[in-house]
């Protein structure tokens, strides 16, 4: 798609409107063919300079502007003499890559310019983000104060900008001005043609700018007259008044959305911030600032301005009587349009009062009369009693702080218009929503067709709720004096129980032998003021199990209670434990004592209560007053609107939502009113709080009334749609937040997006140095740390703060729910979640990862990878040991010029939920069930005891980590505790020679050795562990004086098998260490074992996979079983005709006196050319599946997909995180398994996994035309099983050859069971398969699994990245690479963009070398390459990372003409196609990499696209491959690369899931066609 941008200057002081042009580009779709590469132009338009200064007192200036935006410049022409001059110039930008235009900044600079000199001087400048951008349509002229170079400048001045996005074609770039041009160099005439006016402009082009190409785009009649109309209704020039950015009206310039989102965020743009520039009530918000809009101010100016009209309905008097009875039943409607108000109705009152107020909102209104019945209720009809009418224009407008309007009596009208006995008082006028009948009015954009009764009417009203303020009660039960039990022979088991309201806590239970328990317990409570529940203390007898008896009780007013503010002593009081049950008076005048209770009680009002959860609290403050210091700020939030909310109901057949807002920051809750049946409501309502503490959190939600038509109004819950959290301390003072905020929901299916929730924030400081000082003041009030609670107690109070605030919520009018309160205070916060574990993991590596590089720089410093920066590091070393004053202040100084340095980076808007941060956006559907499971647990018992076994696998990591870091703290301990006398007595002599030698030598001496020591050269470093190393690990530990099961020694075993990167396989031992990145896709190792094709057995024909032997000298050897004579056979090369090919030979040992050993090796060579024979035939079987067909429909060619269930596919794209253990696998299956975006490559450009080809070819299946739904319609059948991802999970996990192949046989047991399977035993059945062969062809060892090497997974056809080549239903597809176009565009684009490419390397190699492989020639071809001269060679290192970014590889191979693929751990090689892509030569080394693989993709004639070189030759050290390919003639080299690009490049590139393409067929294309062709064969030869 094509997108312009324009940006228009408009300045006083200095006036220039410059307008700039923005160009944009991507894909249209398929009637656009190419479009221009470079950014086009910005649009300028006239600019004038207000108020502009002088200049060295000559009274006027030679202004110029001059611009800068994403690398080019422009200039305006210059004005002479001028104090105010105007331009009408118009300048066009080019915007390289749309994605960063956030992070891109527009710079004007002003200069006057000085003739006598030839030089300028400088006069001012300003600076737009990004973030600024509008389109067209909503642009407009801002001025913009002009920024001194330095405090002492007298220059002043504005500039008025105008800028703006547009994607218009016709717009054509400025050319921009060379980065060397100087104003001295410049002919003063040709300074006068700069503009877009001025065709005399010098042409200049970076090199940069050489190299892009244009292509023309088809011809679209539709979209021509639709790009003519945008151009005419854009005209070039434009003159922008000094005042016309003032009189633009929010109604006529919508606010447009601009994309703020940061590209660590890493998460989707469509749930990313974004950033506005609305209208409201103080005037338009443009990057933080308003732009007033005019001179009348309201204090709601942070929402935008909504009118309503106001009708108070007071009173009536004199209603005529309707009924025969000679009364009447009167109530009144007011109506406007389709809009009406009814009050309620009174009985048989001539004289009712209502006091009613209705609002009609003026964007609704619908006539211009407004008309005000009188009605009589009656049961059939009501009767018409009179009207009073009002014109709509003659409706007088308030604004507050007015008055309110003063209500009149209005004469009744009958229908006729003529007065009638009655009259009716009322107020009616025009206002906004900062009147104060807002909130209590009747709306008519809430009115709700579905119930408009009084109690419907209360809910949807806009409220401002306080939550009480709560104590913290504590109770101390200390003791009880002569409790008697009822059975006289007993003492009681007594306990005592406290309750205030709904909690209740009991203490131990004593078994005293004595009347006297003693307990001393301290229970605490919550309570709110008014104090309405009463401490009621009761003293129980446990008689007997589920059967307690009460010996007394006493009953506590909490206002009697003592407050204490501090941690001040109580005293304690004795109470009096009345009987419960009554008593004969006579009987307790007898009694001379009663049993007593010692208790001390307190309300601790030095305490904040935690109602909410310690993250994301909003007021930090104590209960008590007294300890409240004075506000720091203002905070005020305008809830602007809401767009693409979800429906959360349906009616009338349709889906809608009755929404409201609830927000809350400290005491403070608001409720914003409920506008019904809209998906898009705007709200337009303004609130403010007092801030107390920078660090609180504001929090907003976003709820659906479900009370609207409900009788009983606790039978449906208010649903939740989202919230948002803003932190305060993010915000600057001052500054007006315009965003739109995601509304982000965690569904049991997984993160949602609920709609959008638009917002204005503004935080005004009060008191600076008061917001300062509580910096240093600690977070929670003195008492949290005096007598802090555990984190039990805390849980517990928190869970009964929250139920007291919604019970007390719960109980105003209209009530705020109960669900509500919970939802907006994190009630469940802090229950159990796999997803947060995960998440809190990952925040802890990241914040330890500055640490991680720290030590990864230090390690690279004393292994000398940089000798520059080593020997500079011990430079500096060794000034800070001899200086060692300036080791703090380096250290301060290096951070505090790290914290200046990133201010500009600083974040520009506050933060907000991250899917990625919160592990959400690939969460495991197991994990948030678990999440979303009540408490306790609702699922079987299997499922618990599955969990509950994970969480003790989990659980016993971390036991095994504790145990790790205390065996070393033992260590530590055990230096001097004499547990080992010989290490001991070594530790304390070398303790006293250590102490001698310190003492005679100055520190500075030892610091500095001890750190040379460390940084010392690795040629003088040992493999092995240092001494002091060896000794502290002989160290004894307590380890061997604890109880193990058998079980926690298995346990150690798996964690230190899941933690480490040493894999046991079988016999074989597989070593990953972190250097082996498995993300470099040319250094992924399968573990030190490759794979060996095995020959078949010509004899019995049958194929079976040899074990590796690793005695074997071939690189890539040809490993087949023994011959009837049990003599080693091995097949030759393949022929090559090409005469720049060397031919591959089979060295065999003719030893003429040994003729047994002659005879065996003829027997070989003939072993080796029946095999060689059979491949042969095996391709050109596979070639003749080949369809050259074109077909037109899909009549007789249904592809049927198998719905498997997920445990087949999808479930294994959940185990992304744990597939491999030192890295996370999921970003390579972002964008439907393309991996993550590389826009640096431009469109169509992914950072694709050689093993995402199965869910790649899966997406695209899904979308194939011929796809059909019914099995009787198909002819293919597409079985969708990841089972190189079941593979790659279980590569590095040292488990059983079972639990590999269960899931594979799982799905044959699943296959078996289909009738389509059954009619032809699955030879029209195809499986992609991610991997090589061999890893699906397990034999003895361990190694994958056995799947293909089943019986009924003989006849289906396999498609793999790697063949086996003695397999015939085996057919190798092209690995995925990391382009895949989306039509045939793209395909072009890549095609020119190859063809026209500079090559400036002769070969290059991608790649790492192989030092544990004798046969490997990587290492012979790394030290041709390194040592070839004027560097026709390039060698990127994958082993130290080079690899790891596609963009270097790609790059490397566009500008190389040969590119050297040697067999790695296999022999094919994603980097085979990858280069092919960039039009870069092969240089094979094994015809098993790519000739004997790809028949349907790869040309029979090799020479073609292809350089063979025998690989025995190399590790001979016969020929020097880069002296061999020197010789080839560069015509050759083009005709090879003109084969590669036109002919062999779309069939090897995967398009997306909605590629279309109508002149190529891409590698997926070229599959399907094949396999029916195969598909129609099979069924004519049955």
């Amino acid at each position: 798609m094509v997108w312009k941008s324009e940006l228009y200057l408009y300045s006083r002081g200095v006036h220039a409107i410059i307008p700039f042009f923005f160009f944009l580009s991507q894909s249209l779709g398929s009637s656009w063919k190419w479009w221009e590469s470079e950014a086009y132009a910005l649009k300028e338009v006239p600019s004038v300079i207000y108020h502009f200064i002088s200049v060295y007192g000559q009274g006027s200036s030679d202004a110029f502007v001059e611009l800068y935006f994403d690398g080019q410049r422009f200039r305006s022409t210059i004005k002479e003499k001028d104090l105010n001059p105007v331009w009408n110039e118009s300048f066009y930008f080019n915007i390289s890559d749309p994605s960063n235009l956030h992070y891109l900044t527009l710079e004007a600079y002003v200069y006057n310019n000085v003739k006598a000199t030839h030089s300028r001087s400088f006069l001012g400048k300003i600076s737009i983000t990004g973030n600024s951008f509008v389109p067209y349509s909503d642009a407009v002229v801002l001025h913009y104060p002009l920024e001194k170079r330095g405090i002492f400048s007298h220059v002043r001045g504005e500039l008025g900008l105008k800028v703006y996005v547009t994607d218009d074609p016709t717009i054509k770039s400025s050319t921009p001005m060379p980065a060397s041009e100087s104003l001295t160099e410049q002919d003063p005439g040709l300074a006068q043609t700069q503009g877009v006016s001025a065709p005399g402009m010098s042409s200049f082009r970076s090199e940069k700018s050489q190299a892009r190409h244009t292509f023309h785009h088809l011809p679209n009649p539709g979209q021509e007259s639709q790009h003519q109309h945008h151009a005419s209704a854009a005209p070039d020039t434009h003159y922008v008044s000094k005042h016309e950015a003032d009189q633009m009206k929010s109604e006529q310039q919508p606010a447009k959305l601009v994309r703020m989102y940061s590209a660590s965020a890493s998460q989707p743009v469509d749930y990313a911030l974004k950033e506005t520039s609305p209208y409201l009530g103080g005037g338009r918000v443009v990057g933080g600032r308003v732009i007033h809009g005019d001179k009348t101010a309201s204090t709601y100016d942070l929402v935008e301005r909504m009118y309503f009209l106001y009708v108070r309905v007071v009173k009536a008097r004199e209603l005529p009587a309707m009924d025969v009875t000679g009364s009447l039943d009167p109530f009144v409607e007011a109506r406007i349009g389709n809009y009406r108000g009814i009050t309620k109705h009174y009985e048989k009152q001539q004289n009712p009062v209502w006091n009613q107020v209705f609002a009609f909102s003026k964007d609704r209104m619908q006539a211009s009369v407004l008309e005000v019945v009188v009605k009589d209720k009656d049961l059939l009809k009501d009767d018409f009693v009179g009207i009073v009418r009002f014109d709509i224009n003659e409706v007088p407008l308030r604004v507050p702080p007015d008055s309110p309007l003063a209500p009149e009596w209005y004469r009744l009208e009958d229908k006729k218009g003529e007065k009638i006995k009655g009259e009716l008082m009322l107020a009616v006028w025009i206002g906004t929503q900062a009147d104060e009948a807002f909130s209590d009015a009747w709306h008519s954009d809430a009115a709700t067709p579905v119930d408009s009764s009084p109690a419907a009417s209360a809910v949807i009203r806009s409220k401002v709720y306080h939550a009480p303020r709560l104590w913290y009660v504590r109770v101390n039960v200390i003791e009880a004096q002569d409790l008697f039990a009822t059975e006289k022979n007993r003492f009681p088991d007594a306990y005592v129980k406290v309750q205030i309201g709904n909690q209740v806590m009991k203490t131990k239970t004593l078994q005293a032998r004595n009347l006297n328990p003693l307990w001393n317990e301290d229970l605490l409570f919550v309570a709110s003021e008014p104090f309405e529940d009463h401490l009621v203390i009761s003293v129980e007898d446990r008689v007997g199990p589920g059967k307690d008896e009460i010996l007394g009780r006493v009953i506590l007013p909490l206002n009697s209670v003592d407050r204490r503010a501090d941690d001040r002593m109580i005293h304690s009081r004795w109470f009096n434990l009345e009987k419960p049950v009554a008593v004969d008076v006579d009987q307790l005048k007898k009694e001379k004592f009663s049993s007593r209770i010692h208790l001390r009680v307190c309300l601790d009002g030095g305490y904040h209560v935690l109602d909410e959860s310690t993250h994301y609290s909003s007021d930090l403050r104590p209960t008590a007053k007294q300890l409240w210091r004075p506000a720091i700020g203002i905070l005020e939030l305008g809830i602007l609107n809401a767009v693409g909310l979800h429906p959360m109901k349906t009616r009338d057949g349709r889906g809608t939502s009755d929404t409201y807002c609830v927000a809350k920051y400290g005491h403070k809750w608001v409720r914003t009113r409920t506008l019904v049946d809209n998906l898009c409501p705007k709200y337009n309502e303004q609130y403010t709080w007092e801030v107390f503490d920078p660090s609180t959190v504001l929090t907003v939600g976003v709820f659906d009334n479900s009370q609207l038509g409900n009788k009983d109004s606790n039978g449906h819950k208010d649903l939740k749609i989202g919230k948002v959290r803003i932190r305060i301390s993010t915000l600057e003072a001052g500054r007006i937040y315009t965003h739109s905020y995601p509304l982000l929901v965690l569904h049991p299916a997984g993160v949602k997006k609920m709609g959008e929730l638009h917002l204005a924030i503004r935080f005004s400081c009060t008191s600076f140095v008061n917001m300062l000082y509580t910096y240093s003041k600690p977070l929670l009030p003195k008492m949290h740390y005096v007598r802090p609670f555990n984190v039990m107690q805390l849980d517990m109070l928190r869970h009964q703060a929250v139920n007291i605030v919604a019970a007390r919520l719960g109980r105003a009018e209209p009530p705020l729910r109960k669900e509500v309160v919970e939802y907006m205070s994190d009630v469940d916060s802090h229950l159990w979640s796999m997803r947060r574990s995960k998440a809190n993991f990952f925040r802890l590596m990241t914040v330890f990862s500055g640490v991680f590089a720290i030590g990864k720089w230090f390690t690279d410093i004393c292994m000398w990878k940089n000798p520059i920066t080593t020997v500079l590091v011990h430079v500096l070393f060794l000034m800070l040991v001899c200086f060692p004053e300036l080791i703090l202040p380096t250290a301060f100084l290096y951070m505090f010029l790290i914290g200046v340095w990133n201010f500009r980076y600083r974040p520009r808007y506050p933060p907000h939920m991250n899917t990625k941060i919160s592990q959400a956006d690939l969460v495991h559907p197991d994990d948030l069930d678990e999440e979303f499971d009540t408490f306790p647990t609702s699922r079987n018992p299997e499922l618990v005891r599955m969990r509950y076994d994970r969480l003790r696998s989990v659980a016993g990591r971390i036991q095994t980590v504790v145990g790790d870091v205390a065996t070393q703290g033992e260590r530590l301990q055990a230096l001097l505790s004499w547990r080992d006398p010989r290490a001991t007595a070594l530790f304390v002599t070398f303790c006293l020679i250590a102490a001698l030698v310190m003492y005679v030598t100055p520190f500075q001496v030892v610091a500095a050795l001890a750190g040379f020591f460390m940084m010392r050269h690795p040629r003088f470093r040992h493999r092995m562990p240092s001494a002091p190393i060896n000794f502290f690990r002989r160290l004894p530990a307590r380890t061997d004086s604890m109880l193990l099961p058998a079980a926690f020694f298995l346990l150690f075993l798996i964690y230190l098998w899941s933690s480490s990167t040493t894999i046991i396989s079988g016999n074989i031992v597989h070593v990953c260490i972190s250097s082996r990145k498995l993300n470099n896709h040319y250094c992924l190792s399968a573990g030190s074992t490759r794979p060996k094709f095995e020959l078949p057995n010509l004899s019995n024909a049958t194929h079976y996979l040899h074990t590796p032997d690793p005695s074997s000298n071939l690189p890539i050897s040809i490993s087949p079983p023994l011959s009837q004579n049990n003599s080693p056979i091995s097949p030759p090369p393949p022929k090559v005709s090409s005469e720049i090919v060397i031919r591959e030979t089979v060295q065999v040992v003719h030893d003429e006196s040994d003729p047994v050993k002659n005879r065996a090796n003829k027997e070989r060579e003939e072993e080796i050319a029946n095999a060689k024979k059979q491949v042969e035939e095996q391709l050109r079987l596979h070639r003749s599946w080949i369809s050259n067909k074109k077909h037109e429909g899909c009549e007789g060619r249904g592809v049927y997909v198998y719905d498997l269930p997920s445990k087949f596919n999808k479930d294994l794209l959940g185990q992304c995180r744990d597939m491999v253990p030192w890295m996370d696998f999921c970003k390579y299956f972002k964008n439907e398994a393309l991996g993550e975006s590389i826009p640096k490559l431009g469109n169509g450009w992914y950072h694709t996994h050689q093993y995402s080809l199965e869910p790649i070819f899966h997406q695209r299946i899904l979308n194939h035309p011929c796809r059909v739904h019914s099995e009787n319609e198909a002819k293919l059948f597409y079985v969708p099983f990841y089972g190189g991802l079941d593979i790659l999970r279980w590569h590095f996990k040292n488990v059983s050859n079972d639990v590999k192949d269960t899931l594979s046989l799982e799905l044959i047991a699943w296959l078996k069971k289909q009738d389509s399977w059954r009619k032809n035993s699955g030879r029209d059945h195809v499986l992609v398969l991610g991997k090589i062969s061999w890893d699906f062809r397990r034999k003895d060892g361990s190694w994958g699994t056995n799947f293909l090497e089943i019986d009924q997974m003989q006849n289906p056809i396999k498609l793999l990245i790697e063949r086996q080549p003695w397999q015939q239903n085996d057919i190798g597809i092209p690995h995925p690479t990391f382009f895949h176009p989306n039509s045939d565009d793209d395909i072009m684009a890549l095609q020119w963009k190859i063809i026209s490419s500079y090559r400036k390397t002769l070969v290059s190699f991608a790649g790492a070398a192989r030092p544990s492989a004798a046969e490997s020639i990587r290492s012979t071809l790394i030290d041709q390459c390194n040592s070839a001269e004027n560097r026709k060679c390039h060698f990127l290192n994958c082993h130290t990372g080079g690899c790891d970014k596609p963009e270097s590889v790609i790059e490397l191979f566009m500008e190389s003409e040969f590119c050297l693929q040697p067999p790695g751990d296999s022999p094919t090689r994603k980097s085979l196609f990858d280069s092919l892509i960039s039009g870069c030569i092969p240089v094979l080394f094994d015809p098993f990499t790519a000739y004997y693989q790809y028949p349907w993709h790869l040309p029979e004639e090799r020479r073609k696209y292809s350089v063979f070189i025998d690989q025995k030759d190399v590790r001979g050290m016969k020929v020097n491959v880069v002296e061999m390919l020197m010789k080839i003639p560069k015509e050759n080299r083009d005709d090879m690369r003109r084969h590669i690009v036109y002919e062999l490049l779309p069939g090897l590139v995967y398009g997306d899931s909605n590629a279309k393409f109508d002149k190529f067929q891409d590698a997926f294309s070229i599959t399907m066609s094949n396999l029916m062709e195969r598909v129609t064969k099979l069924e004519l030869a049955v």
